[in-house]
């Protein structure tokens, strides 16, 4: 295949596969839907980190404590 055929064919490939994709890459940029709080999910990602983080920082105090 030449260049431009490749290019042409992973776009609408691109295009396709991505018709319902939150997240779009181009290379004008990249484009996030609105359709859901973004804020909201990021909360609930972070809550998690910070309660395994304190989960996991209890286990090796309780551990050093019952050595």
């Amino acid at each position: 295949m030449e260049g431009n055929e490749w290019t042409t064919k992973m776009n609408s490939e691109t295009t396709e596969q991505c018709e319902d994709c939150r997240i779009e890459i181009t290379t004008k940029g990249i484009k996030v839907e609105d359709t859901g709080s973004l804020y909201v999910e990021t909360g609930i990602i972070v809550g998690l980190l910070v309660l395994v983080s304190l989960m996991y920082i209890g286990k090796k105090w309780i551990d050093r404590r019952f050595k």
